[in-house]
């Protein structure tokens, strides 16, 4: 599996490096550091599988680069938000652009491995909060929700 980290601290993208290597010893990893550096990546790999992207970068506002990102991201790709913000409006932006799962940096290191599992595995993922303060995906087939550190499937229209 190939997966791409941007973010624009190095030791984030480091430390989430060497925590994701922890269950796949045949993992990829490829990092990037602001918004133009992942599209070059993005443009220049094959078969990145997973995009792990923070949104708060130095190059461009979240909504432009995250707009840019997606539009150079090949089919196959999974974009996951791995942000420190929380606000309603970037939750909902990354979804709509195509995002499969937003994680709060804040998160249990056990809910940031299940979220990415459930997003590798073809589900969505997004906050406890987010979902019990605002339904905003009642279209989706399956959402997780992390609860006292648990995470709990729904299945909506299944």
């Amino acid at each position: 599996m190939k997966i791409l980290i941007a973010d624009d601290h190095a030791l984030f993208r480091d430390g989430l490096a060497i925590f994701m290597e922890q269950f796949d010893k045949n993992v990829i990893i490829f990092q990037s550091y602001n918004f133009l550096q992942t599209i070059k990546v993005l443009e220049e790999e094959k078969n990145i599988d997973i995009l792990i992207l923070d949104l708060d970068m130095p190059d461009m506002t979240w909504e432009e680069g995250l707009e840019k990102v997606v539009k150079a991201m090949k089919s196959q790709t999974r974009l996951i938000v791995m942000s420190a913000s929380e606000e309603v409006k970037s939750v909902k932006k990354s979804i709509e652009l195509g995002a499969k799962g937003y994680i709060s940096k804040r998160s249990d290191p056990k809910i940031i491995e299940s979220a990415i599992n459930l997003v590798i595995s073809g589900g969505v993922y997004l906050p406890h909060e987010i979902l019990h303060k605002h339904i905003i995906l009642p279209f989706t087939r399956e959402v997780r929700i992390e609860k006292s550190g648990v995470l709990l499937s729904l299945c909506h229209y299944c």
